[in-house]
């Protein structure tokens, strides 16, 4: 008898290793120690600027989910801004307004389907991206169910309550 939960963290493994085998690590640098300082206390920027916070969220298929960690890049309005590796998160400032957000493997080429997020962005805000994939129903079904059914690439927004989810985390700045 086939457990269909073995299936679902196979697929996740499989997808994981294929991922991982071309994507590309992320050039950044550490943040300053006053960036650092105020990323770790949650304190916002202030009014003339807006903090966003990129980072690694959930890979998740019906069956399973766990941590994301390929290398990813970060783009607004289309242009890379930077990216992130594993236990990384990176920390973007932006004037006021409206932007396009979206992500994608470290170096490219790769089979997900991407989604971005239009946003508007307020001075003194600070805010949480989470890199996500959702493999739907191709993970639950291996190499086979992901080719038929590609992975999506989301940015989920999550308020201070995400704050957590960056602890112990690498600051970085593009």
């Amino acid at each position: 008898m086939i457990n269909a939960d073995r299936v679902g963290v196979f697929g996740a493994l499989v997808l994981a290793l294929l991922l991982v085998g071309c994507a590309t690590p992320v050039a950044n640098r550490e943040a300053a120690s006053e960036l650092t300082d105020a990323v770790r206390a949650s304190t916002p920027p202030d009014a003339s600027k807006a903090r966003i916070l990129f980072f690694h969220g959930d890979a998740s298929s019906v069956l399973s989910s766990a941590r994301l960690s390929v290398p990813a890049e970060f783009f607004i309005d289309g242009v890379k801004r930077g990216g992130i590796n594993k236990a990384e998160v990176l920390v973007v400032e932006l004037e006021p307004g409206v932007y396009t957000f979206t992500w994608d493997e470290s170096g490219g080429g790769s089979a997900l389907k991407r989604n971005s997020l239009q946003r508007e962005v307020r001075g003194g805000e600070i805010v949480y991206m989470a890199a996500e994939m959702d493999m739907r129903y191709g993970g639950a079904f291996g190499i086979v169910g992901l080719m038929v059914d590609p992975p999506q690439s989301n940015l989920t927004v999550c308020e201070a309550a995400c704050a957590q989810k960056i602890n112990g985390l690498k600051i970085v700045t593009p």
